[in-house]
């Protein structure tokens, strides 16, 4: 029974990520801690050689912790006193990095592939319910009166934006990462499902959740997710022959060319606005724009204090002293707070030790995969799109996205055997098909 349970908040906790988690971030914390001590209460003997077989996923967290422990003593004692200090990153090291891949570690034992094929398919089925609810809620009355309308209009403000919804708040960046990764999940499935009656089941849920990606507008969320899918494609397409393979290729570019040509004109406008943006960029003009151009313009404006950061870190200073910089800079960054790159954000915030820890947390899964010799597409497609999102945000540190992000990458460090044994199965009865 108490195995069951175990399974059961897996699978529930797997439909939260996807769903309510980003609403109610406190909540979901707490379920998480409920896991963990549920898993070593009933399973302690399997929870701990699971630790020890492989934990340094574990330990990187845990070994930043202590650095910047003590670059926090040493600013307390002595620091410049006239700037305030900020000591959340402890809490979210605590809350987030320990506390979600130890409870997908301690879980290990009883996870198969049945099981986590359940968990992905909850994660999807919350994506798509929370993201159909807020569809209906944004439009109201006018998706019946004058759907056309009401659908351009949530379209222009791209999917409500950063909006106050269901009595919480949720950013656009995060809400664009899961429906990236529920899409490319749902790919999969159609990919592994055996029969085309089978793969055309997955045909609903992923234009559902590619109709609400088009409706964020969310340029690394497209792009992550583009090519997030091409792992899969060549997993799809290595069985057939070249034939096959150039109709399939051609069917998706005919696809991708009347997705182009019937894109909203919202959508269109922004598409333009890139171009602009990439030609002010390449002439040095850093003084106008509202993606890339700010983008650049942070990187520039980081690298020019790199002497106050780049090899122990601003640490608990780092709020206020980012701030002062953007504030005083001379490039189109005033009013930002943040430096839309993870990587470079935790640079800043522990120098050389903290970008070592961001490079492990993204990195540890492939190498895991490389060392144990599973190499498996759907873990190179979920990290791709995890990656390359937190090349352009900094999801890694905002509430709604570090769940996600510490979830799957943990799943795939841990699971990358079971995904590889599905993958060989699925060859398998692909030949036999």
């Amino acid at each position: 029974m108490t195995q069951k349970i175990r399974i059961y908040l897996f699978i529930a906790i797997a439909f939260l990520l996807g769903s309510v988690s980003f609403l109610y971030t406190n909540f979901f914390n707490i379920v998480i801690i409920i896991g963990i001590v549920l898993n070593f209460s009933v399973a302690k003997k399997e929870v701990i050689v699971n630790l020890r077989e492989d934990n340094l996923f574990l330990k990187l967290p845990f070994y930043f912790i202590l650095y910047m422990g003590v670059h926090a003593l040493i600013l307390k004692f002595w620091g410049d006193e006239l700037v305030k200090y900020s000591y959340t990153i402890f809490e979210s090291l605590l809350l987030y990095f320990i506390a979600i891949p130890l409870y997908v570690c301690s879980v290990k034992d009883v996870l198969n592939k049945k099981i986590l094929n359940y968990s992905l398919l909850a994660f999807v089925g919350g994506v798509i319910i929370f993201n159909l609810a807020s569809f209906f809620k944004l439009t109201g009355d006018n998706l019946f009166n004058e759907p056309i309308v009401a659908i351009k209009v949530i379209s222009a403000s791209r999917f409500g934006g950063n909006k106050e919804i269901f009595g919480g708040h949720v950013f656009l960046e995060p809400l664009g990462l899961c429906i990236s990764l529920a899409t490319v999940i749902v790919f999969y499935f159609a990919i592994i499902a055996r029969g085309i009656l089978n793969k055309f089941k997955y045909l609903l849920p992923f234009s559902l959740l590619l109709f609400f990606l088009f409706l964020t507008e969310t340029k690394s969320a497209f792009i992550s997710f583009g090519l997030g899918l091409l792992p899969l494609l060549v997993f799809f397409l290595k069985g057939y022959s070249m034939k096959y393979k150039l109709g399939v290729i051609v069917i998706l570019v005919g696809v991708l060319m009347v997705l182009i040509v019937n894109a909203p004109e919202s959508l269109k406008g922004r598409f333009n606005t890139t171009k602009d943006e990439i030609h002010h960029v390449l002439k040095g003009d850093l003084s106008q724009g509202g993606t890339i151009v700010p983008r650049v313009a942070l990187y520039k404006e980081n690298f020019n204090h790199f002497g106050e950061f780049g090899i122990f870190g601003l640490g608990v200073a780092y709020t206020n002293t980012v701030k002062k910089w953007y504030a005083e800079s001379k490039y189109a960054v005033h009013g930002l707070t943040d430096p839309h790159n993870s990587f470079i954000y935790f640079w800043l915030i522990g120098g050389f030790a903290g970008l070592l820890f961001v490079l492990g947390i993204f990195f540890l899964p492939i190498w895991h995969m490389y060392r144990n010799r599973q190499f498996t597409f759907i873990v190179l497609s979920l990290w791709i799109v995890i990656v390359l999102v937190n090349n352009t945000t900094v999801l890694l540190s905002l509430n709604d996205s570090k769940p996600v992000i510490l979830f799957f990458l943990s799943l795939l460090y841990w699971n990358s055997g079971v995904f590889k044994k599905q993958e060989d199965d699925s060859c398998l009865k692909l030949k036999n098909d």
